[in-house]
C-alpha cells in the first residue's frame, strides 16, 4: 500500500480532480454572479443576523421593540459592497471562477465583528437609514457613528423620549435625510430656543413634534461640516434652506382652482408617459425632489415585494412607469409661507404638460 502510494506521481491530482467534481463552482461575469447569488446572499445575512437582531431586542434608532425589527448594513458596506469586495478576487479578463463554498465562508467572516457591520432597525427606521446617501456617513461627520443621543427623521422632529431623558448639558442629533443637514444641539438649548416646541401638547402629550419647514432658528445648530460651510452669511441661509432658484415670471404658470393633492395626482398621471428613465432615476432622489418641487421626500417610492403597505406620506393608489409601480408622495401644501404649486407647475412646464 505504502509502495502504491509512493509510485503513483499523479494520484494526489487524481483525488483533487474527483473532489472537485462535487464542489459548487461559479464560472461568469460579476453581473450574473450578482443575478443569481444576491438572494442568497440576502438570505445569508438573516440567518447570519438572527442571534444578534434577538440580543439587541429593539431599533438601535427609535429604541422601539413592539415592531418587526430587521438587519441593516452600515453605509459603506452593504451587502452588494462585500460580495464585490469577494469575488473581486477571483477575476480575470472580467471572469469570476469561485467555488461557492469558499464565498459563503469569506461573506461570514466579512460581517465579523457583526456590532461594526450590522444595525438593527424597525421598518421605518430601515427605510430612513436606506434614504440617506452613503456620502454624507462619514465618520468623523455623522453623528450614526459617533453620537448615542442620535436619530434620523425626513423633517426636523422633535423626540420627546430622546430629549427628555438627557441632563441640561447632554447634547442630541438630528439627520434629517431629506436636506443632508445634522442638527445638534443640548437639552438646555433645545427648551431656550424652541421653548414653542417643548410647551406644545403634541410634545408633552405625543411626545413629537415636528416642522414641515426647516425653521431658520435652527441652522445655527448645524454640525455637520459640509452644511455648515454653507451658512457662513444670510444669503448662503437662504439657499441652505430652500435650495431653489428663484422663478421669472415666464415660467411661472396660473394656477388651478383644483386643491394641490388632486392637481398634482391627475396631472402627473395624465404625464407618465413623458417620464423616461433618467428623469424616473430623479424623481426617487430626496435631494432633488426638494430642489425641483420645494417637497421633504422623494415624489416617488417604487413598489417592493416586502411592502405590506402603502408608505407614509404616499398616496394609495400607485401608478404604473417604465414597467414598475410607484407610490405617488402626498405631502404638498398651498399656503402664503409655503407654496409648492408653482414648483411643481414648473416642472410640468419644462416635461411639455397640456394644459388644455
Amino acid at each position: 500500500m505504502f509502495k502504491l502510494f509512493k509510485k503513483s506521481p499523479n494520484l494526489k491530482s487524481i483525488l483533487e480532480k474527483k473532489q472537485a467534481e462535487y464542489e459548487p463552482l461559479f464560472i461568469g461575469s460579476k453581473k450574473e454572479f450578482n443575478k443569481y447569488f444576491s438572494g442568497y446572499g440576502r438570505n445569508l445575512v438573516q440567518t447570519i443576523t438572527k442571534s444578534h437582531k434577538k440580543s439587541i431586542g429593539k431599533c438601535e434608532h427609535c429604541g422601539t421593540s413592539d415592531h418587526q425589527l430587521e438587519a441593516a448594513h452600515v453605509k459603506g458596506n452593504d451587502r452588494k459592497d462585500i460580495i464585490d469586495r469577494i469575488i473581486s478576487k477571483f477575476e480575470s479578463n472580467g471572469i469570476i471562477e469561485i467555488s461557492l463554498h469558499f464565498f459563503e465562508q469569506e461573506f461570514i467572516v466579512a460581517h465579523n465583528p457583526i456590532k461594526e457591520t450590522i444595525k438593527i432597525l424597525c421598518k421605518s427606521c430601515h427605510r430612513e437609514y436606506d434614504n440617506v446617501p452613503a456620502t454624507a456617513i462619514k465618520a468623523k461627520e455623522s453623528p450614526m457613528v459617533s453620537i448615542a443621543n442620535y436619530y434620523e427623521a425626513a423633517r426636523l422632529e422633535f423626540r420627546k423620549k430622546v430629549i427628555e431623558q438627557l441632563s441640561e448639558r447632554d447634547k442630541f442629533t438630528i439627520f434629517i435625510t431629506s436636506t443632508n443637514e445634522a442638527s445638534t444641539m443640548s437639552k438646555q438649548e433645545f427648551y431656550d430656543t424652541f421653548n414653542n416646541v417643548a410647551s406644545s401638547d403634541s410634545y408633552k402629550i405625543k411626545g413629537t413634534y415636528s416642522y414641515t419647514k426647516t425653521p431658520q432658528k435652527t441652522y445655527k445648530y448645524i454640525s455637520n461640516s459640509s452644511e455648515r460651510s454653507k451658512l457662513n452669511n444670510i444669503s448662503n441661509l437662504k439657499i441652505a434652506k430652500h435650495q431653489i432658484p428663484a422663478m421669472t415670471k415666464d415660467e411661472a404658470i396660473k394656477p388651478s382652482k383644483q386643491k394641490i393633492g388632486k392637481y398634482v395626482q391627475e396631472t402627473f398621471k395624465k404625464n407618465l408617459a413623458k417620464i423616461d428613465a433618467t428623469e424616473l432615476t430623479k424623481l426617487q432622489n430626496a435631494e432633488y425632489c426638494k430642489t425641483t418641487f420645494d417637497i421633504q421626500y422623494p415624489l416617488l417610492k417604487k413598489v417592493i415585494r416586502s411592502d405590506s403597505e402603502k408608505p407614509e406620506r404616499y398616496w394609495k393608489d400607485t401608478v404604473e412607469i417604465l414597467g414598475a409601480k410607484y407610490w405617488l408622495c402626498s405631502e404638498w401644501y398651498e399656503k402664503k409661507e409655503n407654496n409648492d404649486r408653482p414648483y411643481y407647475d414648473k416642472w410640468l412646464k419644462k416635461i411639455g404638460h397640456n394644459y388644455n
